[in-house]
């Protein structure tokens, strides 16, 4: 019974943005856009009173990038850009240590959540080869860094098996490299894509744990976490591939 839950959440998010592109010459080019977000967030407790609160969140977020097209089939780009995500109904709602639950069906009464900010800084180049043997191919190169600042991350909790809260983990950073490759004929269209990615805590941090389930934690049941240590989770590699072929005018494989 003590994770029995009944919930009504209401969620109200409200955005204004702006983008304007300016050709500095025929080749250079240059977007400035901005974004300011009003996200919130209601939630009523049909069995009590614990749960209820209202969370507000808002923030404006700027962008801007630049575009030089070096040919007619190549170009190079770079970007700057902000991002916030708000908590959500189910993580505002599980975020006391001392009352894990069991996600996404029970909740208790829990301290607030503070948004996820993410600074990105991304540059790259793309282009277009002509008439190869496998037709048309679109590729693209580019490397990133993101910054997130307290970002949110789900902790197991070694008080019961099977909960855990979510709490903001301070700093995490992730770098990293994609590539692109898509090609396209009369009746094929094929692609694939790389990803490599180094994903980080960036701030020290404190979790619960426990000898019997992590080696590196301590005789107290803390597992100390230093900037530098990898957030489990995120794959160093990944690689996606597909491929549409037209059988006739009405159906594909």
């Amino acid at each position: 019974d003590e994770f029995n839950v009944r919930l009504d959440t209401d969620n109200l998010a409200l955005g204004l943005y702006f983008s304007d592109t300016v050709s500095v010459s025929d080749r250079l080019h240059v977007t400035i856009a901005g974004r300011y977000n009003d996200v919130r967030t209601t939630i009523v407790d049909r069995l009590g009173t614990s749960l209820t609160g209202r969370h507000l969140f808002s923030r404006f977020n700027p962008s801007v990038g630049a575009v030089y097209e070096a040919s007619p089939a190549a170009s190079v780009f770079a970007r700057y850009s902000e991002a916030n995500r708000t908590p959500t109904a189910a993580e505002l709602s599980c975020a006391d240590p001392a009352e894990p639950c069991r996600v996404p069906n029970a909740f208790v009464s829990d301290p607030p959540l503070k948004q996820a900010v993410a600074r990105s800084l991304e540059a790259g180049a793309r282009g277009r080869l002509q008439g190869g043997v496998m037709g048309d191919v679109e590729w693209e190169v580019a490397g990133y860094r993101t910054r997130i600042r307290d970002d949110i991350i789900f902790v197991a909790s070694p008080r019961l098996i099977g909960t855990g809260y979510f709490q903001n983990a301070g700093d995490t950073d992730r770098v990293g490299v994609d590539v692109t490759l898509g090609g396209y004929t009369s009746r094929l269209d094929w692609y694939a894509s790389y990803t490599a990615v180094e994903a980080t805590f960036d701030s020290p941090l404190v979790l619960p744990s426990s000898r019997e389930v992590n080696d590196a934690a301590s005789e107290d049941g803390e597992l100390m976490v230093a900037p530098g240590d990898r957030i489990p989770g995120i794959p160093r590699h990944s690689l996606k591939a597909g491929v549409r072929h037209d059988l006739t005018g009405r159906w594909d494989v």
